[in-house]
């Protein structure tokens, strides 16, 4: 019954009753927030959408007031017991609310059944209401403002009927005594409604793209691309019949396409898409707010396209434009903007500007905790922006303090076999490889990989993180024939996914050609990375330091030592003195001293590099081992 309330608030009101932007932040508007009325809301809707440019008055949402309200609200009862017994009850009071008698999810009053009276005689007692009005205004001009409202009121009233008269049909006959039981899922409702909404609201495309929009974003929320892709390319279909091609509210539709390729993976064609949208919101400053926020929305999910596609700049261009938008509404703590200030703090990481992302981080948790201090789970999730930030300035001890906490809260509230889980699973796995604990990021990355093996697919690029994560845990362990396999499984399922999966690629290869050069293989190890890439400056420092320490081993000394240098001082500038990647860069620029013969400046930067790695990394990572 609870997702039944969902669906017809959700068809009433043009949204959900609970909003987020992740599973985290939907689910602790659930556990914690009460609905607001669907009348309240559609009202919003319709004076920013589709009147924006004049004001309307309370009248037009009257029909919406009181009995569709108090069915809304029973039907999501957090209380079991307080709900509808059935959705043949539901459907009933749905009727009784179409037929203008009074229902039972209201207590009933005279004045109340009064109300109903003069509902279901509308035509007599509209007669008497006219007559007095004219009597009362004696213009003309009267009349016509009158009637004009009327229309409009009766519009929306319509449209308001016809939805839920939709809803009757479609989930009337859904009853545990006229079907299974296990026959009447989420899922089945949909895909009847999916089916019915053609013949059902022929000649009525504004209905039939809200009501398909609205199905897409379930599906969606369910992970079943397929049909969410379906049901939302119908939508927008609609919409343009309904609005025409040059209407703003157009991208809507496009913006929830474009997050469909973005958790399906696909951040090329989410760009392309999300762009779209964009051009068809145009200059948010001449939107009304509510399509100024959709279009906020639209750029900020445009901003995770492009990091996905590593275009950073791009990528930080949108994530502050869209921070703009939302700042400029008055949406300061707003969910949205939370959203876009952790995806604008994940991309300053990835740019190198880690302060300014662990400082957002800290923003983001300190906010959350400010709105929510009892909520463990929105909490857990905004905390593990800051484990990921510290992470990423190797400061893992704080890190793996953090993301334990983290993975303790999500596991509780989500259980373990939760993608997300896993997700954070595997965070916490690395920070503890960074530590030399490889025991216990064995024994973590064994908990998250089923999952993520069961959530992605066999054979998916995904996969080849999982496979890449194992890479290093055999690293950490000294077993180089071990990481070779991994890392040779890693390339082949990255090059599956495309142009979305380059950069992991390309790091998955440079690190197989380190664990050659590691094994005594140094010309293989060459070999493999000419084979793709050129060796210059168009490389990234971690690939130059190791191409030029197998340059030098291979014959060109002078090249590979000045290329080695170069690239470790740019890798101990970024990272710091402390920091193992710095130690990890200064070991191969020893080694390459060393192929060049100058001993006597190999030997105490090999000598110091190693001694880090080993109390960092441990002394069995292969790095020390087989570097002696």
């Amino acid at each position: 019954m609870w997702a039944l309330g969902v669906l017809l608030y959700e068809l009433v009101a043009g949204r959900r009753p609970f909003e987020g932007d992740t599973r985290e932040a939907w689910m602790e508007a659930v556990l914690n927030a009460a609905p607001t009325a669907p009348s309240r809301i559609a009202l919003t809707r319709t004076r920013t959408q589709d009147a924006p440019t004049s004001p309307i008055s309370p009248r037009e949402a009257r029909r919406l007031r009181g009995d569709l309200d108090a069915i809304c609200l029973q039907a999501l009862r957090r209380e079991p017991e307080a709900r509808y017994a059935s959705a043949h009850e539901m459907a009933a009071d749905l009727r009784r609310y179409l037929a203008d008698e009074p229902v039972s999810a209201r207590r009933p009053s005279a004045l109340y059944r009064a109300r109903r009276f003069v509902r279901r005689n509308r035509a007599a007692t509209a007669v008497g209401a006219l007559s007095l009005a004219l009597l009362m205004a004696g213009t003309a001009a009267y009349t016509l403002r009158v009637s004009a409202e009327r229309d409009r009121a009766n519009q929306e009233a319509t449209k308001a009927a016809r939805v839920s008269q939709f809803f009757v049909d479609t989930f009337g006959d859904a009853s545990p005594f006229t079907a299974p039981v296990d026959s009447i899922t989420v899922l089945a409702v949909l895909d009847n409604s999916v089916a019915k909404i053609d013949s059902a609201l022929s000649g009525e495309p504004d209905v039939q793209g809200q009501l398909l929009g609205m199905i897409g974003d379930v599906y969606l929320t369910l992970g079943r691309f397929e049909e969410a892709e379906r049901a939302l390319s119908r939508s927008l279909v609609y919409d343009r019949e309904a609005y025409g091609e040059d209407d703003p509210r157009l991208g809507i539709g496009l913006t929830r396409l474009g997050r469909l390729e973005l958790f399906r993976g696909l951040p090329v064609a989410s760009d392309s898409l999300l762009t779209l949208a964009l051009d068809a919101f145009g200059d948010p400053a001449a939107l009304a707010p509510r399509l100024r926020e959709e279009a906020a929305i639209a750029r900020l999910s445009r901003g995770s396209a492009h990091h996905w596609q590593n275009d950073l700049d791009a990528a930080v261009a949108d994530f502050e434009l869209a921070l703009g938008v939302l700042d400029g509404l008055g949406q300061s703590a707003s969910v949205h903007r939370l959203n876009a200030l952790n995806g604008y703090g994940w991309v300053l990481e990835a740019r190198g500007d880690r302060e300014r992302a662990l400082e957002i981080a800290r923003e983001v948790a300190a906010e959350v905790r400010r709105q929510a201090p009892d909520n463990t789970l929105r909490i857990a999730v905004a905390q593990q922006g800051v484990g990921r930030a510290l992470r990423g300035m190797d400061r893992d001890a704080e890190a793996e303090a953090v993301m334990r906490e983290v993975v303790a809260a999500r596991e509780a509230a989500q259980g373990g076999n939760n993608v997300e889980v896993a997700g954070d699973r595997v965070t916490l796995a690395l920070v503890l490889l960074a530590q030399g604990k490889t025991t216990s990021a064995d024994s973590v990355l064994n908990l998250a990989d089923p999952v993520l093996e069961a959530h992605y697919g066999p054979d998916k690029p995904m996969l080849g993180t999982v496979r890449q994560n194992r890479a290093e845990l055999a690293v950490a362990r000294g077993d180089l024939a071990g990481a070779e396999r991994e890392y040779r499984r890693t390339i082949a399922l990255f090059e599956t996914g495309g142009e979305p999966f380059v950069r992991r690629h390309r790091r998955a290869t440079l690190e197989l050609a380190e664990t050659l050069d590691l094994a005594g293989r140094p010309e293989e190890a060459l070999g493999l990375i000419r084979e793709r890439y050129a060796l210059d400056s168009t490389l990234a420092p971690f690939g130059r330091v190791v191409g030029g320490s197998l340059l030098a081993q291979t014959g060109e000394a002078a090249r590979g030592v000045e290329m080695a240098r170069e690239a470790a001082r740019e890798i101990a500038e970024t990272n710091g003195e402390a920091s193992w990647r710095t130690a990890r860069a200064r070991l191969h620029l020893g080694r390459a001293l060393r192929a060049a013969g100058r001993e006597s400046e190999a030997t105490p930067l090999i000598s110091a590099s190693r001694r880090t790695l080993r109390e960092i990394r441990g002394a069995r990572t292969a790095l020390v081992t087989a570097t002696g």
